[in-house]
């Protein structure tokens, strides 16, 4: 029978460190690859998106894992006007008339090729500055108001962004509060 030598802590910390060392360059290699071009546009959001014409707007735009430097901003406000080119990433925008206006923002490199578009965010823009009047139609009804509250229930519906009066993402109990004022005249 033949004995083994008891294999010593450094021996088994560097046999441990060997693995460690690669088990971390190979995740390295699989995120890089994984991610290469995968730039991300999200959390451009709007001051205020929703209100009574004519509108003014603020807009930012946040890109980030580009593996290229972003040069511009390419903003298209969905109305019609000219595609405005800026370097910034914040810019205002006035929609003059009502309707719903679909925004999107490309952001392009220093060799004006786009790198990515974003998806739409949509812009409602009416002919009532009511808070909760969801259909701009010069009054907040009980089906408003109780649509208002839903939001705020989190049952989620087609108005919750009218009821959203600070756009923060959330409907608060203050927020349905203002909507049911308005719905009693006390606006």
């Amino acid at each position: 029978m033949k004995i083994q030598k008891p294999i010593s802590i450094e021996k088994k910390l560097s046999k441990a460190m060997f693995w460690i060392v690669a088990l971390l360059l190979i995740l390295s290699i699989f995120y890089s690859n994984s991610l290469a071009f995968q730039c991300q546009i999200f959390t451009f959001y709007t001051k205020p998106s929703h209100g009574k014409a004519p509108l003014e707007v603020l807009f930012h735009c946040y890109a980030y894992d580009c593996d290229v430097p972003i040069a511009k901003y390419w903003w298209d406000f969905g109305d019609g006007s000219e595609v405005k080119k800026t370097t910034d990433n914040t810019i205002e925008h006035i929609y003059q008339n009502p309707g719903t206006y679909y925004l999107t923002v490309t952001v392009v490199d220093n060799e004006g090729n786009p790198i990515k578009t974003s998806e739409p965010k949509e812009i409602s823009v009416g002919l009532s500055s009511l808070p909760g009047d969801c259909n701009d139609n010069g009054q907040v009804t009980i089906g408003e108001v109780q649509s208002c509250i839903n939001c705020f229930l989190g049952i989620k519906n087609d108005w919750c962004s009218k009821c959203d009066l600070d756009d923060d993402g959330r409907i608060t109990i203050d927020e349905v509060q203002k909507v049911i004022n308005a719905s009693l005249g006390l606006y």
